[in-house]
């Protein structure tokens, strides 16, 4: 049985070999990338954890529940950003203009940042406050106009408790 024309075209030997080359050069952008990411996130992991490592005779060092918290908050920025620009890549392997992707992410991002002001105020400053170490565990501080002593420090929160032994939930964006 003889195939029909439109089939005869679909099967042609310089399609067919473009497909296959083409199938080939996406495969091989996604093993790249796959490689690519994977080195990156183990690398750039060993780069915080080394970071942030406390060395031996430091006047101040980092306290370690601080490091495991910025440690954390900076591998997740770490992956994130790279499963992104992976992601990127490979959808422009595909074909995909990724130009519109990547303006539709900063407008979602803007819309975000618009939506969830005071969440990012309150991380950005908890960031610094434990990066800066600020103040700790332990120390007598006035903050938001609240005195005591700091029971825990958060990435979003200070927990205070004043000598009267009530709790004070303090957003750290309101802490100057």
């Amino acid at each position: 049985m003889n195939p029909s024309p439109a089939m005869a075209s679909l099967l042609a030997p310089e399609r067919l070999t473009a497909f296959v080359l083409g199938a080939g050069r996406v495969l091989f952008v996604l093993l790249l990338v796959l490689v690519g990411v994977t080195l990156a996130l183990k690398a750039g992991r060993l780069l915080i954890a080394r970071a942030l490592r406390s060395p031996e005779g430091k006047k101040y060092p980092l306290d370690p529940r601080r490091a495991q918290t910025l440690q954390a908050l900076l591998n997740s920025i770490l992956r994130y950003s790279l499963y992104f620009v992976g992601a990127l890549v490979v959808l422009d392997a595909l074909g995909v203009p990724t130009t519109s992707v990547v303006a539709s992410a900063g407008l979602v991002g803007l819309a975000v940042g618009f939506g969830a002001q005071n969440l990012v105020r309150d991380v950005i400053t908890g960031f610094f406050i434990l990066f800066e170490d600020q103040y700790g565990i332990g120390e007598y501080v006035g903050v938001a106009g609240v005195e005591g002593i700091i029971e825990d420090i958060g990435l979003r929160t200070t927990r205070l408790r004043d000598f009267n032994g009530d709790l004070h939930i303090i957003p750290n964006g309101q802490i100057n």
